[in-house]
């Protein structure tokens, strides 16, 4: 049984990341909220859609990253050749072949690839960062909802701002700064290490509560109208109901953000995959920012990423 991370751990921990952002900041400008999805998919050995133009920077970044955490990084788009890698980078996903896509998906959920009539099993960590363009040319299959189901988060990379790309243009007048090695801050075990003390990360209840009422209002048609606790007695021995009347409570008197209970914003019928994975993200977000339990805060702050890609029609 995994135990619970301790203080001091966390702390060494803490600086060790620190450390990290310090490192990867001497080459990458910028993109400081992709950095910390990439680091939690990392602590949740999740998957990552990356949506955006070509030349914002996405392989500047998993290079830098995989260098600092000694990983191996690939990037393709046809050959489904994924053995020995922990960073795979998927270019234009919806622009691949059905049968690449195939074995990617096997890939990612089952962490083993056929090779040449051979069963291979693949690295650890394992993780895919796949691309989409949603403005380019050319043929397009966009995903269906179990290939996205398959991706913990998705992000739409945003253009750097005016100052961010004038460092950008000066750095590239100073090659030598652009060819300088990173520093290996941490190694492939410390990972596998850092995601089993993560699992282990509790929950508030309302976290866990939140999660279950996201995925049973996915599964039916969720009225807006919240019953009176008051004037209906057998509400009392609902504790999801109990939970949330306890979390208004708190709001008047703490200075936390207010919690969504109108749940219309979340996409139809959502997996138990989902479920996890918003706890996970909750866990790996609560790490990251340095908490020794996974708040109501770090599962708002990963709900968007977690549900976006997963909005489909009713």
């Amino acid at each position: 049984m995994t135990s619970e991370i301790s203080p001091n751990d966390m702390r060494f921990w803490q600086k060790r990341f620190l450390k990290l952002r310090e490192e990867i900041a001497t080459r990458v400008v910028g993109q400081d909220e992709l950095l910390n999805i990439l680091l939690m998919a990392l602590l949740c050995e999740g998957h990552v859609l990356l949506i955006g133009a070509p030349g914002m920077g996405k392989s500047l970044v998993l290079r830098a990253l995989a260098e600092t955490l000694s990983l191996n990084l690939r990037s393709v788009m046809h050959q489904a050749n994924f053995v020995g890698t922990n960073l795979l980078l998927v270019e234009e996903l919806d622009r691949t072949e059905p049968v690449f896509r195939r074995e990617l998906l096997t890939a990612m959920q089952e962490k083993e690839c056929i090779f040449q009539e051979e069963v291979l099993y693949l690295a650890r960590p394992f993780l895919v960062f796949a691309t989409l363009n949603p403005g380019g040319d050319g043929r397009r299959d966009a995903l269906t909802q179990a290939e996205k189901d398959r991706f913990l988060f998705s992000y739409q990379i945003p253009y750097p701002s005016k100052d961010e790309e004038r460092i950008i243009l000066q750095r590239l007048r100073n090659p030598k700064q652009e060819q300088k090695n990173l520093q290996k801050i941490l190694s492939a075990n410390d990972l596998i290490t850092l995601q089993r003390q993560v699992k282990a990360l509790p929950l508030e209840p309302l976290v866990e509560n939140r999660i279950l009422r996201i995925l049973e209002s996915s599964r039916k048609s969720f009225s807006d109208t919240q019953p009176n606790l008051d004037t209906d007695p057998a509400l009392l021995d609902n504790p999801l109901q109990l939970s949330l009347m306890s979390l208004k409570q708190k709001n008047s008197t703490e200075k936390r953000p207010p919690v969504e209970e109108n749940f219309s914003h979340v996409p139809p019928n959502l997996s138990t995959r989902t479920g996890i994975g918003l706890m996970q993200a909750a866990q790996a977000h609560a790490f990251v920012k340095g908490y020794k339990k996974a708040r109501i805060e770090d599962l708002l702050a990963v709900e968007p990423l977690v549900l976006s890609h997963r909005q489909f029609r009713r």
